[in-house]
């Protein structure tokens, strides 16, 4: 939140950042997860998929279940095992740019 109020204070300074609008979405069927935009019907939401190689070589999407490692305090093994599972179809990654933030937007999930 401290990151999100500053970029507000710089206005039109502040530099180019993106907020994750990612949301997974459970099934009753293990097999049916996805991953949904969290800002459901946002026209500035931007879709990446991360299928696409990164510099380093790989998918992008390695470097998104190597982020999930790294945080193991908030993502269990198995919800690792699970994105780590996703079809390639579901290896996608909703952003959307600060600049397009509502102001009274309200998040419920939030990585500290």
């Amino acid at each position: 939140m401290v990151a999100i109020s500053a970029l507000g204070q710089m206005g039109s300074g502040a530099p180019v950042a993106y907020l994750a609008e990612t949301k997974y979405q459970e099934a009753a069927d293990p097999s049916a997860i996805g991953y949904v935009p969290a800002v459901s019907g946002d026209t500035n939401v931007i879709v990446y998929d991360a299928r696409r190689a990164r510099a380093a070589g790989g998918p992008t999407w390695d470097y998104l279940l190597d982020d999930l490692h790294a945080h193991a305090s908030q993502f269990n093994a198995g919800l690792v095992a699970e994105f780590s599972a996703a079809p390639a179809g579901e290896q996608r990654v909703f952003v959307l740019p600060f600049a397009h933030a509502s102001a009274d937007a309200r998040y419920d999930s939030l990585c500290p």
